[in-house]
């Protein structure tokens, strides 16, 4: 099945996901909670607050940080960098309704740490890129492996409050 590589700043990916039972929570010195699935990747100052997952994370109530001291991303509409998006709940994984381009909707597996979105051809062709064998490719990996994916660039991106033009 070919894939369209579309590049975004919201890092989401269609990708399989580590199970649980191999993931991990830690927070960063904001109090900022974090997932992964390398402990090794979470910087040596903060990996006493590794916590290993069991299931999904409970919603936190907890207020959030100090916003002030969140990063703003190259070309974000509104700042600081905290976004909201109702969770679409999927096994153990979620997913993100979201809307591109040409106004095309699609439902995007959430993967915090992904470079690329990565959609159906389906939806490269519902955005008007009915010919895809016409676009550049390039290799990808993936959890699930490696795979050729066809490129498209996209404008707009917007899922929840978060917005990338």
């Amino acid at each position: 099945m070919r894939t369209v590589v579309l590049t975004a700043a919201v890092a989401v990916m269609a990708a399989a996901t580590a199970a649980w039972g191999e993931t991990v929570r830690w927070t960063d010195e904001l109090g900022r909670p974090h997932y992964t699935d390398e402990p090794t990747s979470v910087p040596a100052p903060r990996r006493d607050t590794i916590t290993p997952m069991t299931g999904p994370p409970e919603r936190d109530e907890s207020p959030v940080a100090d916003t002030a001291a969140y990063p703003v991303a190259p070309g974000a509409t509104s700042s600081p960098l905290v976004y909201e998006a109702p969770l679409v709940p999927h096994g153990y994984s979620y997913f993100v309704d979201a809307v591109l381009d040409t106004g095309v909707t699609a439902r995007l597996l959430l993967d915090t740490g992904a470079t690329f979105t990565i959609v159906s051809p389906e939806v490269g062709k519902r955005m008007g890129y009915t010919d895809l064998t016409k676009l550049p490719r390039m290799p990808v990996s993936t959890a699930g492996g490696g795979a050729w994916v066809y490129l498209i660039r996209i404008h707009k991106l917007v899922a929840g409050t978060a917005r990338v033009e």
